[in-house]
């Protein structure tokens, strides 16, 4: 009975542990705008050099696809973006992949203020979805881990 009162327990906590994932990737994905707004601002980088700088950083390496990030200068750099998002172990949502791969096609394409401009748009619209997460681990953190316990207590009494 207690494996089974344990393994459903699990079940919740896990859920609950995806929903906090996602928020704290999405908070390193605001964080990874911020530093590369600020990389083009005052150093002006290449969309490559960017890459090595994010990949430095001790917070933003973290990010599976920056990690997985590979690219190569004769094929074009959202290619190489696109690919490190598919193949990246993470708790985002598709809509999140999405917004991330639409980011990764606009870097580079513009002069530097509209690079600018086009980083602030997706930093905020990262920020509100990362608000929406936060909020959505707050509401349903708890009622995952209880009905994980609840559960597995409803089992046990079945099988009783």
């Amino acid at each position: 009975m207690g494996l089974i009162i344990g393994a459903a327990s699990l079940i919740g906590i896990s859920a609950s542990d995806k929903l906090k994932s996602r928020a704290d990737e999405l908070e390193m994905i605001v964080h990874m705008l911020e530093e590369t707004k600020i990389l083009i601002r005052y150093k002006a980088m290449t969309v490559f050099d960017i890459v090595q700088a994010l990949k430095e950083n001790v917070i933003i390496n973290q990010l599976d696809f920056i990690k997985k990030l590979e690219p190569a200068i004769e094929t074009p750099f959202y290619i190489s973006w696109e690919k490190s998002i598919v193949n990246m172990q993470s708790s985002l949502k598709d809509s999140d992949k999405k917004l991330l791969k639409s980011f990764g096609r606009s870097l580079g394409s513009s002069d530097i203020d509209g690079q600018l401009s086009n980083i602030e748009v997706y930093k905020e619209d990262f920020a509100r979805i990362k608000a929406t997460a936060d909020n959505e681990f707050q509401k349903k953190s708890r009622l995952y881990r209880s009905l994980g316990v609840l559960s597995g207590m409803f089992l046990s009494i079945m099988l009783i």
